[in-house]
């Protein structure tokens, strides 16, 4: 979802970005290291900066949202529920961060649609729920 804010600002994930950073936050976003390294690294592929085309830096950007969201561990509260061994991290981050939502177009933990309490949903889903 936040490649995708990045890619494109105009979208249901850009959107959501920018009301994250809203002075009366509608919703808080809790990743983990774990997260932001992986974000870090996708944002570094050439074929995915090719796709940002307006600013922010992705750097830059990644720098602001560690400051503004609430960072959780890397404890490992969802290990084998995924398909992808990976998107457990974000499964794990919401149990951490007592989160209710999580926010993805990532298909194998769309399939899960809850996971432990935590429902699991689109961005335009989440967008349309945030009233916009």
């Amino acid at each position: 979802m936040l490649v995708s804010a990045l890619i494109k600002p105009a979208g249901p994930p850009g959107q959501i970005v920018e009301r994250f950073y809203l002075p009366a936050r509608p919703f808080q976003m809790v990743p983990s290291p774990g997260i932001l390294r992986e974000l870090r690294r996708v944002l570094a592929y050439g074929r995915v900066r090719r796709l940002i085309t307006s600013p922010p830096d992705p750097k830059s950007w990644c720098a602001k949202l560690e400051e503004h969201a609430l960072l959780v561990s890397d404890r490992n509260h969802a290990g084998g529920v995924c398909r992808d061994s990976g998107d457990d991290r974000y499964l794990s981050a919401a149990l951490e961060g007592q989160a209710t939502v999580v926010v993805t177009g990532e298909r194998d933990l769309l399939d899960l649609r809850t996971h432990r309490g935590v429902e699991i949903v689109t961005p335009r889903r989440f967008l349309d729920r945030l009233g916009g």
